[in-house]
């Protein structure tokens, strides 16, 4: 049996680093196990409980949910670093089992893999953060807007959603337009006009700069099966399916629920009025 005193500060920053990785470190896997899995099935369900009611509740109750959800983890996280450095107090001087570092990196590498299966099934399948870097969608969203997209039950695009999708010509960038036209219909502009099928859209979140000369007169084109039409509601400051054509709906990730955070860069203060506000 090996005869090494356990160290409290190391077990209790082995539990910050990885879900009852200090709980393996004193000769309790099992007990580990078991913080790892409440963890991730608790961040999971709160995912899944978010993704249900988010457009069922207020801006702000959603935002508050949300933070709830990022929560979980954490406080698990420090419960699991202060019984990890109480048990290395507690059995400083007992005797630990054998094998105790093989195991312990082994425990490390599988806590880690399920970590990570279960974050990246999180942003995959239920909900994704996101920034908004430009003034496309002015004043849908503005520069400095952080917003959480929702994934779940996301069915067909339909004009009027604002979606996140993978921008066509660099598949390494994300882009947030609006949808205009699905597939099948005919769509140009006239006039600052956004004629579809020959019947002029309205479109309240629409903002024109200019005096509607290469933006504000374009088409006709029909878009094509498995395709949309997107555009920035502030059309005249927006690279959009008018530059760069339709958009595959395989390439949308998600539709834009709320904005749960917004930092002004230019006065270096948060947009309270914004946060919880919901996008339409």
């Amino acid at each position: 049996m090996e005869t090494r005193r356990r160290r409290p500060f190391v077990a209790a920053l082995l539990s910050v680093l990885v879900f009852g990785l200090g709980d393996t470190y004193n000769g309790f896997p099992a007990r580990g196990a078991r913080l790892l899995a409440a963890a991730l099935g608790g961040a999971l369900a709160c995912a899944l409980a978010w993704s249900a009611v988010v457009g069922r509740i207020p801006g702000r109750s959603a935002v508050v949910l949300f933070l709830a959800w990022l929560a979980v983890p954490t406080v698990l996280r420090l419960y699991g670093a202060a019984r990890a450095w109480r048990d290395a107090r507690r059995l400083r001087d007992t005797p630990l089992p054998p094998h105790r570092l093989r195991a312990t990196l082994l425990y490390a590498v599988l806590a880690w893999g399920a970590t990570l299966v279960v974050a990246g099934g999180t942003r995959a399948l239920v909900v994704e953060a996101f920034k908004i870097p430009s003034r496309a969608m002015t004043p849908t969203l503005v520069t400095g807007d952080h917003i959480l997209v929702s994934k779940r039950g996301l069915g067909p695009p339909r004009p009027g959603d604002v979606v996140v999708f993978i921008w066509p010509k660099d598949r390494s960038k994300d882009f947030v337009k609006r949808v205009v036209a699905v597939e099948g219909e005919t769509i140009e502009v006239r006039d600052r006009h956004v004629v579809v099928d020959g019947v002029t859209r309205d479109d309240p979140h629409a903002t024109w700069t200019n005096d509607g000369g290469k933006t504000g007169h374009w088409g006709p084109t029909t878009v094509p099966p498995g395709h949309v039409f997107v555009m920035g509601d502030n059309r005249d400051q927006s690279y959009d399916s008018r530059f760069w054509g339709p958009l595959p709906i395989a390439d949308i990730k998600g539709k834009v629920a709320i904005v749960y955070w917004s930092w002004d860069l230019a006065s270096g203060g948060v947009r309270w009025d914004r946060v919880g506000r919901r996008v339409d």
